[in-house]
């Protein structure tokens, strides 16, 4: 076996949480979101207190440093609207599931954020219509008045 063949079968060995770095990076890379903003959006998600996951341990996560918790698990899933199974092993379980959450994502695109919260105002227990909002509101102060 030749050192190329090696790798790749080390590639092929390695665990599946090893790629949460690339995951997480690429995710928010499609959002358009600094690793600050993320930062901000973790903690609209955190409901037992005001803190979300921090600056310097979000890029420690991003460069492999570090592998996330549960509850930074749940935080970041939640953040960036994939599930913990995507974050973990780069793949979703329910493929019907996940199919219906891009469907979801795509209608809000369409809608825009503005015209999804006045046309759902009661549907704020949905996944994507919370996201939304909570991704509008970082991106809100971001861009100066």
């Amino acid at each position: 076996m030749n050192n190329d063949e090696k790798q790749e079968l080390a590639n092929l060995l390695q665990e599946p949480e090893r790629g949460i770095a690339e995951r997480l990076r690429q995710r928010r890379k499609e959002l358009d979101l600094s690793v600050e903003e993320l930062s901000v959006l973790t903690s609209k998600f955190e409901y037992a207190s005001a803190e979300g996951i921090s600056v310097p341990t979000l890029y420690r996560y991003e460069k492999g440093d570090r592998l996330p918790g549960a509850r930074e698990l749940r935080l970041l899933s939640d953040s960036l609207n994939v599930s913990p199974n995507w974050l973990i092993l780069g793949h979703e379980w329910d493929s019907d599931l996940q199919e219906d959450a891009d469907i979801g994502r795509k209608l809000l695109a369409l809608l825009g954020t503005a015209t999804a919260r006045e046309r759902l105002p009661n549907r704020s227990a949905n996944r994507d219509f919370a996201h939304g909002i909570k991704m509008g509101q970082v991106k809100e102060k971001k861009e100066p008045s």
